[in-house]
This record gives C-alpha cells, sequence and structure tokens, in this order.
C-alpha cells in the first residue's frame, strides 16, 4: 500500500496537459522525490494522460466516451484491457516510490456516486488520499474550452457554457476534503501552473526538472472556418465517426495567422448567462481569485477582411489542401466576406 495517492482533477484547461507531459517525461526526477506518475498502456502505447483509464473503468456511460468510441472495439475489450494496465501500473510503482499520483482531467466529468467509486479504489491503495483541482474563471475558462471543442469537432453554435458549480459540489460530495486552487495564481509561480503544482507535491528540485508547454491557442479566423467545416462535416453521424471530417487537414488550418481567438456576440454561442452566475458562487463560496476580472474585455471586435498576412498564408497553403477543405474554405471566405471575388480566384 502506497502512503499517499494524489488525484490531480483538473480542470480542463487549467494546464493538466503541461503537468501529465512534465510528470510523464521526468519519472526519474519524480521518482527521487517519491513518486510514481504511472506510465499506464492501451493498445501497446503509454499515456500521459490518465483520463481515459479512470473514466472508463468509473464512468457508468464509458460507451458513449470520444476515446472508446473512436477504439472502435467493443467496451468490454477496451475496459478489461484498460482495469489490466491500471491494476499492473498501480502495482509495478510500489517498487519506485512510496506515494502515487494519478492525473485526468476528465475524471471530473464523473458523477458523485461514480467518484464515490473511485474514492474506494483510492482508499484501497493508500494510507492518505489528496484530491487536487484547479479552477479557472468561467469566462476566461469559456473562452478557451470553446476553441478546443471545436478543433475536437464542434460548432461555435454547439458550445454551451457548462457550469463549473455541478462538478465542484460533485467532488466536494465524493470527496470532502478536496483541494481547490485558483488557476490565475498558479499561472503566477515562477514556474507556472506545473512549477506551483509540483510544489503542492512537496517537490522543491524545479530546476532538475524539463517543463513541458502547453497548448498553443489558436486564432479567431482558424476556430470559425474549422466550425464552418465541422457544420458540414460532422466528426460524428449516427454515433460513429465520420471519415470524411479525418481528412479535413485541420492540423493545417489550426495554424491559420491572426490574433487570438476571443468570443464575440457573433458567434452566438449558448448559455454564456450563466457565466456571471458562476462567478458570484465562485466569489460568495470560494473567493475573488477563482473570479474573472473582466467580462468585457473578452469580446473581440471581429475584422471585416482577411489581412495581407493571413492572405498570403492561405494562398501558399491552399493548393496543398484536401479538394473538399478547398470547396468548404472557399464557402466559408464567400459566405463572410472574408476576401474579394479575384482574390478567390487567384487562390485556384
Amino acid at each position: 500500500m502506497y502512503d499517499e495517492l494524489v488525484l490531480h482533477l483538473g480542470f480542463h484547461k487549467t494546464g493538466s496537459t503541461s503537468i501529465q507531459k512534465t510528470c510523464f517525461k521526468n519519472g526519474r526526477v519524480l521518482a527521487d522525490n517519491g513518486w510514481v506518475y504511472p506510465r499506464l498502456k492501451l493498445s501497446g502505447k503509454s499515456f500521459s494522460n490518465h483520463s481515459r483509464f479512470l473514466f472508463s473503468l468509473f464512468s457508468e456511460s464509458s460507451d458513449s466516451y470520444l476515446p472508446n468510441v473512436k477504439d472502435g472495439r467493443p467496451l468490454g475489450v477496451i475496459n478489461a484491457e484498460i482495469a489490466k494496465s491500471v491494476s499492473s501500473g498501480v502495482a509495478e510503482g510500489r517498487s519506485v516510490g512510496k506515494k502515487l499520483l494519478i492525473s485526468g482531467e476528465d475524471i471530473s466529468r464523473l458523477s458523485s456516486k461514480e467518484l464515490l467509486k473511485l474514492r474506494s479504489f483510492a482508499e484501497s491503495h493508500a494510507r492518505a488520499v489528496r484530491v487536487l483541482v484547479y479552477v479557472r474563471p468561467p469566462w476566461s475558462y469559456f473562452n478557451s474550452a470553446v476553441q478546443q471543442r471545436v478543433k475536437a469537432g464542434k460548432t461555435l453554435d454547439g458550445c454551451r457554457y457548462q457550469s463549473v458549480i455541478q462538478k465542484i459540489e460533485c467532488i466536494q460530495a465524493a470527496f470532502p476534503y478536496a483541494e481547490f486552487y485558483p488557476f490565475q495564481v498558479a499561472c503566477g509561480h515562477s514556474s507556472g501552473v506545473v512549477g506551483h503544482f509540483l510544489g503542492l507535491l512537496g517537490v522543491d528540485n524545479l530546476s532538475e526538472f524539463e517543463i513541458v508547454g502547453s497548448n498553443a491557442a489558436v486564432s479567431g479566423e482558424a476556430v470559425r472556418l474549422m466550425s464552418y467545416l465541422n457544420a458540414r462535416e460532422p466528426r460524428l453521424i449516427n454515433g460513429r465517426l465520420n471519415p470524411d471530417w479525418e481528412g479535413l487537414a485541420f492540423s493545417i488550418l489550426k495554424k491559420f495567422p491572426g490574433s487570438r481567438f476571443r468570443i464575440s456576440a457573433r458567434d452566438k454561442v449558448s448559455n454564456t448567462e450563466w457565466i456571471s452566475e458562476d462567478n458570484k458562487w465562485l466569489k460568495e463560496n470560494m473567493g475573488i481569485e477563482f473570479c474573472d476580472a473582466d467580462i468585457v474585455g473578452f469580446r473581440e471586435t471581429f475584422p471585416n477582411s482577411l489581412n495581407r498576412e493571413q492572405y498570403c498564408w492561405l494562398k501558399k497553403v491552399f493548393k496543398s489542401l484536401p479538394d473538399r477543405t478547398k470547396i468548404l474554405t472557399l464557402g466559408y471566405l464567400k459566405e463572410n466576406s472574408r476576401i474579394s471575388d479575384s482574390q478567390i480566384l487567384s487562390l485556384l
């Protein structure tokens, strides 16, 4: 049995990927501090993010979980392999260190009932259990989450704000001792949120860690173009992956230059009125450092057309795009009057 088990539950868009990749890459240094970060495997691949393993083990709806849908194998086969991987990863770690670290932001999506099962699992493997959660101010979180969802196949008008209050209350119901930290404060650490997190673990030799950066933000133009494509080539059709979506070359389109994405009134995203309610609740129950300082400041003034840099980039990459992507991109440019007719002709 471990002396301590730490569950890091995100939330989403709070530097979880950086934390996970840093821990994964610096396993030896973590071990020097007594910590084990298990290298869980599935289909021969090691994962730095433990989300899929823990969510699939404890969720009652893991059949609709996108990573499992993409896998394509029967859920029973997937879960059997996951259970074996978690069991062996936890067991093998005991020979490396006395403290176990598990990190996965999707774990925070579990219900309180499912989280209680996770608690029983954690308490069966360690004498002490800690739960660490970073909370990002609602508007800041939503702005970042929207672009991530669009990259994953959503449309802008299909992005709804999901209140953070229920997630916090579910975690508190299952883990009354859960520790919540304001993301904005953690970012002020000299080594960013990763440094703040490692500090919570009692790690003091940060200079020996190779810290891995976070996901790069994308431009407003890229987000709106990808949303347009998603509306016409959905990632999922009747619960099944659409192979045509996989071929839309998002890896190229997400590099579209321009100012960083900021939600504007024209994007028609839903439920933004809940953001004010969440800010109010967070201020009253957790402190002002968990809240947005300025919501209005996120409203973007969207330019009327592409600038020269954007047009030159598009002209450079356009011929390398798949035919279906070319057709849809031209549709986006025409319908939104992003460039002139003569500029469209020069792309062809």
